[in-house]
């Protein structure tokens, strides 16, 4: 049995190093290769191959969890794409002065919802938000380069406080619910 591998997630599942991948070729592909690594077929061999089984299994656990979440995966491909000297910032940093307003400003009216119909018109809006800052994401990956590395995590970043919103947003209406 061949060691773990050292290839990157788009590798291991044989998909272009883009952001706009194919998300059924993805599952498809996780799924075979599940089913060869799958801990059972290895309850008879050896431990050190059940060892590397469970490791290959894990590895791709983690790619595919990375892969198919939009977030991830760009922050992912972004990592590939930096030099060790460039590496990604620890904490989220966004300069954009209109954008943290308007977060302030949906964070505010987040905690003015009082009915359910509010909420689920609140969730529409930011998923609606979230699926067009994704489309100018995947235009800002497709002319990667140097230049615009810290534009794309910054397109990352805001991302990522929105979807940080709409959990909150599901944390109520889980209150609102219940």
């Amino acid at each position: 049995m061949p060691s773990p591998s050292k290839k990157n997630y788009f590798e291991l599942f044989a998909l272009p190093c883009t952001f706009d991948i194919d998300l059924k070729a993805l599952k498809e592909c996780y799924q075979l290769l599940q089913k060869n690594f799958h801990p059972d077929r290895y309850a008879s061999k050896p431990d050190h191959e059940k060892r590397l089984a469970m490791q290959h299994a894990t590895e791709l656990n983690d790619a595919y969890s990375v892969l198919k979440d939009p977030l991830k995966r760009g922050f992912y491909l972004l990592s590939l794409y930096r030099s060790n000297e460039q590496n990604l910032s620890e904490e989220v940093s966004i300069k954009d002065s209109a954008f943290l307003m308007q977060q302030f400003e949906l964070r505010e009216a987040l905690a003015a919802i009082k009915t359910l119909d509010e909420l689920l018109l609140f969730i529409k809006k930011t998923d609606a938000s979230i699926n067009e800052t994704i489309e100018q994401l995947k235009t800002e990956f497709k002319k990667i380069s140097p230049d615009n590395l810290s534009t794309i995590e910054s397109t990352l970043n805001k991302i990522q406080f929105m979807v940080k919103l709409r959990e909150e947003a599901f944390l109520l209406e889980e209150e609102l619910m219940g």
